[in-house]
């Protein structure tokens, strides 16, 4: 089959999901966006989570970024639409899942997952179950296999990576394999003006490293070539970024969120939420043979621990607009080097389109090019006027857009600090529900600067 008939066809099935309505364009688009973050001490959302309200500080208390796309019917079994899960990457061509989700009782859920690589040819099974033991306590338990990102924020949403490689061949997401189990205690508990929240999760994983198997695109350009699945070196396609490895996991997050404290002695009402996150993550290496020698790692992967800690606040201040920072400070214990795969990833960008909380996310970042296994620090900052200064400035008063600037920086050890500067446009209306925000850039990294314009879509 040649390449335009290929095209064609992927052409007539974007197209078809269309007419069929049962989404909307922009879940068409990215049917995934439910963005959690890394260090999230949520549970993970299933087919039947109640529709979450886009509260004013969701962010700031840890919600997700925005709710997830399901369509809630009153049925024990969801099956989500194929569409929805298609994509394509470089490691397995075109890619599916098979998701559904059967509600058991009230208390337990059950989700089978089967992905499968065209090109590749290797299915990957999943199973995860929900246990709803009470108000405040919840179980979570998944095994299986899948193919994962070296930064699992996610930094790359699947149908981001399928635009940018089919259209651009410019494959931006980079894999692993690894074979999972894992179990999950989840605690929450309301206080008088906050909630606590604690995560503790146990897990034994398999990780191998995986390479480019699919070299298609729609418009082949003769400048320009897929890299290969090396986040560090992407011209060798011979090389992998780690040797297989297998490791015991211990993750536990603490936060405490206290919602919004409202000050109503002026006409104008001053609010203030804030939350605060400690977490350590435990990787422990070993093999058949340590096993045998009584725990003496025989691996050249070290244990490592990796201790975090970060604070969210967002305020309301009358006539001034909205003030949000991000603050996160990180770093390694560890007895010696460790795999690619477990270094602390940032959310970067590579796109003209920034996907996720904007606070959490550098907009002209490379992905993996400050990745580290040392101390690292990074500080996100921004302020909404909230049409406070662009009520003055004639013509675009008229449109009620918000005017934004923010400041970024992230700081690794015995590198040079990384730094952006923005200005952007937001509330720019494109319907009813769904906005726009224009945000121009400037980085600056190791005396090299970088601009440009990053685009936003809000629904």
């Amino acid at each position: 089959m040649s390449k335009h008939i290929k095209a064609a066809l992927v052409f007539v099935c974007f197209l078809s999901t269309l007419a069929l309505k049962a989404q909307k364009i922009p879940e068409i688009i990215s049917p995934d966006y439910h963005w959690k973050s890394e260090y999230s001490t949520l549970l993970p959302a299933h087919a039947f989570d109640s529709t979450q309200t886009n509260t004013s500080d969701l962010w700031v208390i840890g919600g997700a970024w925005t709710k997830p796309h399901f369509k809630l019917a009153q049925k024990d079994l969801v099956t989500t639409p194929l569409w929805q899960t298609t994509n394509f990457n470089t490691v397995q061509g075109f890619e599916t899942s098979l998701i559904t989700d059967y509600k058991i009782n009230s208390q337990w859920i059950l989700r089978g997952k089967i992905n499968y690589g065209f090109k590749e040819g290797v299915v990957r099974p999943q199973m995860s179950f929900w246990y709803r033991a009470s108000t405040s306590h919840s179980l979570y338990f998944n095994f299986g296999q899948e193919i994962k990102q070296f930064n699992n924020s996610p930094a790359i949403v699947p149908r981001a990576n399928t635009y940018a490689s089919l259209l651009y061949e410019n494959n931006v997401a980079k894999f692993y394999q690894s074979d999972f189990l894992k179990g999950s205690h989840f605690f929450k508990k309301n206080t008088k003006n906050g909630q606590i929240q604690i995560k503790n999760t146990l897990g034994l994983e398999r990780n191998s490293p995986l390479k480019n198997r699919s070299d298609f695109v729609l418009f082949d350009n003769s400048k320009k070539n897929y890299t290969s699945n090396h986040p560090l070196f992407p011209k060798n396609k011979e090389q992998t970024s780690f040797l297989t490895y297998s490791q015991f996991t211990h993750d536990i997050y603490f936060q405490y969120a206290k919602r919004s404290k409202e000050n109503k002695s002026t006409t104008q009402k001053y609010s203030s939420s804030h939350s605060s996150l400690l977490g350590l993550k435990t990787r422990l290496p070993f093999s058949v043979q340590d096993l045998q020698n009584r725990g003496e790692n025989s691996q050249n992967n070290g244990r490592s621990t990796l201790a975090i800690a970060q604070h969210r606040q967002q305020l309301q201040i009358p006539n001034l607009g909205q003030f949000r920072s991000f603050v996160m400070l990180g770093t390694f214990l560890k007895t010696k080097e460790i795999p690619f795969v477990d270094f602390k990833h940032f959310n970067g960008n590579e796109t003209l389109v920034v996907r996720g909380p904007y606070l959490e996310v550098f907009h002209l970042l490379p992905y993996y090019m400050l990745s580290t296994d040392s101390s690292f620090a990074n500080l996100h900052l921004e302020h909404n006027f909230q049409g406070q200064l662009i009520q003055y400035i004639p013509i675009l008063s008229e449109f009620n857009w918000e005017l934004m600037v923010s400041y970024k920086r992230l700081d690794v050890s015995s590198k040079s600090p990384y730094q952006e500067l923005g200005v952007g446009l937001g509330k720019i209306r494109l319907g009813k529900k769904s906005s726009l925000r224009i945000d121009y850039v400037q980085s600056y990294y190791d005396k090299t600067y970088s601009k440009g314009f990053v685009f936003g879509f809000f629904y």
